[in-house]
């Protein structure tokens, strides 16, 4: 939300809290590569910093966050997966978090897994944060969740 005395201020900001950090993360992302506009003005947006004035702290806080959100990583590891589910149930677990592109399913000697490839690496990054503060089950079975290495 945009506090509207800040708008006033000569160098005029605005401050958007996110209830995800992976959302903040994708529109700085796309920012990078588009022009975003305000009636008829250009846009920066950045990540907002306890010292805005501080370049080195700005530029330690973006590795951060890049890294924190799998630097564009689009595939997630799904462990201790049930023997019994197929690429369905994957679908409509983990479609909520965006477009899949990919589901590989494989079964090895007590462990079975999955590769879950989404298309926008925010997707990803809301589900391995979900996964951080919350436990992921499929099928009744608790679920480990991780970026892909």
């Amino acid at each position: 939300m945009v506090d509207a005395s800040i708008e006033k201020a000569r160098n005029r900001y605005g401050l958007v809290d996110y209830e995800l950090s992976a959302d903040a993360f994708g529109l700085v992302q796309l920012a990078k590569s588009t022009t975003i506009t305000c009636r008829g003005s250009a846009l920066k947006i950045a990540y907002a910093h306890t010292q805005p004035d501080d370049e080195s702290t700005e530029e330690s806080s973006e590795e951060s966050s890049d890294e924190e959100y799998g630097s564009g990583k689009t595939r997630v590891f799904i462990g201790d997966i049930p023997l019994e589910a197929e690429e369905t149930d994957f679908k409509n677990k983990f479609g909520r978090y965006g477009a899949i592109v990919e589901i590989e399913i494989l079964h090895r000697k007590n462990c079975n897994f999955a590769f879950v490839t989404f298309e926008s690496p925010v997707a990803a990054a809301n589900l391995v944060s979900q996964a951080k503060s919350a436990a992921v089950s499929l099928m009744g079975r608790l679920l480990r969740i991780s970026y892909a290495r």
